[in-house]
């Protein structure tokens, strides 16, 4: 019963265009990044953009520290297998509040 919820679940995902990722990774330094990757072509990178920055705010938030960004990397059209739509988010947290 799992398993077919899970591949229902992953075909409506599909059909959405839902992105996935892991969250916040610290990646050193004071550093953190967020990633997000399309399960499908027919995504926009605009609302995983959104999606990132709103989040990279909250977790910089529950420090008490502001949002810095370093780097925000996309992929561009066309999109094909392979090259899906991608966000890469570059941030670390200023302690400046």
């Amino acid at each position: 019963m799992s398993i077919a919820f899970a591949v229902v679940a992953l075909i409506g995902c599909t059909a959405a265009g839902c992105a996935f990722h892991p969250g916040v990774t610290t990646v050193g330094g004071g550093e953190f990044v967020i990633t997000k990757q399309a399960v499908s072509r027919f995504s926009e990178t605009g609302e995983m953009r959104k999606d990132s920055l709103v989040e990279a705010s909250r977790f910089c938030s529950s420090k008490l520290k502001d949002l810095r960004i370093i780097g925000l990397k996309e992929t561009q059209p066309p999109y094909s297998p392979g090259n899906y739509p991608h966000i890469e988010l570059r941030f670390e947290c200023d302690p400046s509040r």
